[in-house]
């Protein structure tokens, strides 16, 4: 028995529909997980706020110059403020154990790549801490983010905003 064209039709848009479907699903898969990723979304105003939330939770120290544009601009103030203490966390809590992981590693090349990796990243939150701090003097400033960031210095304990109160 042949099948006529008409038979076929259905089963190939079914079939394309589905090949479809995995393509896209498996391209923005893994985008939705990164910083790059979430920084990016920090531009893009409908994704403003659930980016601000992602960016926190993975420890995105990458993501403080587009912070510093959001707080300028008045947009978003107190969420940019209390990211800034979540990024900072995280990104702390990432280098602890990046540090265990080291002492785990299955050989000396491995460990030294890891090493490598926890050194720059400790680089990377000191710079973001700098400008942690440089952004939450100015939110020390700000009457809707003061006591935000009042908190948040005094949760860290830190002497940077004694000259600011």
């Amino acid at each position: 028995m042949r099948k006529t064209w008409s038979k076929k039709v259905p089963s190939l848009l079914l079939t394309l529909a589905a090949v479809g479907l995995m393509v896209s699903t498996a391209c923005t898969r893994g985008k939705r997980t990164t910083c790059s990723y979430f920084v990016k979304m920090l531009g893009e105003p409908a994704e403003v706020t659930e980016a601000l939330r992602k960016v926190g939770e993975l420890g995105c120290t990458t993501a403080f110059p587009k912070l510093e544009e959001l707080y300028a601009t008045g947009s978003y103030r107190e969420d940019v403020t209390r990211a800034v203490k979540f990024i900072i966390s995280k990104a702390e809590s990432n280098i602890d154990r990046m540090k265990t992981d080291v002492k785990t590693a299955e050989s000396e090349e491995a460990a030294q790549k890891m090493r490598a990796r926890t050194a720059e990243k400790e680089q990377e939150l000191k710079e973001a801490n700098d400008r942690a701090i440089k952004l939450l003097l100015t939110a020390l400033k700000t009457p809707a983010t003061s006591v935000i960031a009042a908190s948040i210095f005094e949760e860290w304990k830190t002497s940077a905003a004694e000259t600011a109160l």
